[in-house]
């Protein structure tokens, strides 16, 4: 019998997950998975667990939001996983499992994954630390580890929108240089991220054909500091209808390896939650990394 270990973060988005936990461990048995499960007890522990006991098992899956799959994809990277692994959306807004086309609804989620295909994925790595779909800076990065679990709960993505209208106002400016595959950019930014994933903060930034989620190349997008009114209505109209690529306010392109470095230190968010303060980032593609079943 094969070996199977399921770690649940219980505190994710609603908390709906806790009733339908016999009927996904159900599945995992019926398919022939002696299971083993884990509930989180603090911050890290899905790295920890997955960095002491995960080559212990041929599959290992988690449930949660955004953060609980960093720290997962954070602790398979530390031990060198191997084996596929699965994923189980409990979050509010869920980005990377919607680039993945996993069902929102737990159980499917589960028989998605005990019937899929493992698929390989690229990892991104900022200053060494992993991260699945995004590493970003400005205001609205800031957005998913400043907007209260609480109005996540209520509001779901309308809450990630108004904390959103709040950042916009006092916009911070970020003079840069970015160095990438060989080319270089110095600028003033209000905002960057360094993606793979369709959907960041539950809105869709790129087409899906753009997106190819082992590559071995990012999503990049850079948006300069708007000087004025016309400046902010370009950028967002160019948001609003996803044509990104003709806005001269925002720079657009794919790579491998970046290097940025700032005259003060910028705060980075990775997957979701805050991931330090640096004055220079090195950005690696660490290309086919894990196997995510989809």
């Amino acid at each position: 019998m094969k070996s199977l270990l399921f770690i649940i973060n219980p505190h994710s988005g609603k908390k709906t997950i806790k009733s339908k936990l016999c009927e996904i461990i159900n599945s995992f048995i019926q398919h022939d998975y002696e299971v083993s499960v884990h509930i989180t007890q603090a911050p890290q522990d899905i790295t920890k667990i997955i960095e002491a006991r995960g080559n212990n098992y041929d599959l290992c899956i988690c449930s949660g939001g955004d953060g609980s799959l960093n720290e997962f994809i954070h602790g398979c990277i530390n031990c060198n996983y191997q084996n596929a692994i699965g994923y189980i959306p409990a979050g509010t807004t869920n980005d990377f499992a919607t680039t993945l086309k996993l069902s929102k609804d737990p159980i499917k989620c589960a028989n998605q994954i005990m019937e899929g295909t493992p698929k390989y994925c690229d990892v991104g790595l900022l200053n060494q630390l992993p991260f699945i779909y995004i590493a970003a800076f400005g205001s609205l990065a800031d957005v998913s580890y400043t907007t209260p679990q609480v109005s996540k709960n209520i509001l779901g993505h309308s809450a990630y929108v108004l904390e959103g209208m709040k950042q916009l106002v006092g916009l911070k400016k970020y003079r840069l240089n970015i160095e990438y595959d060989g080319e270089i950019i110095r600028d003033t930014f209000c905002y960057g991220m360094i993606t793979n994933t369709l959907s960041v903060g539950g809105m869709h930034f790129f087409n899906e054909q753009d997106i190819d989620l082992n590559d071995g190349y990012f999503e990049c997008l850079f948006v300069k500091y708007p000087n004025n009114p016309l400046d902010v209505q370009q950028i967002l109209q160019a948001f609003i209808s996803k044509d990104l690529k003709k806005c001269s306010r925002i720079y657009l392109f794919k790579a491998k390896h970046l290097k940025i470095h700032g005259r003060k230190e910028v705060s980075w968010t990775i997957d979701g939650e805050f991931g330090g303060s640096y004055k220079e980032v090195e950005v690696l593609n660490k290309n086919n990394a894990i196997k995510i079943i989809r």
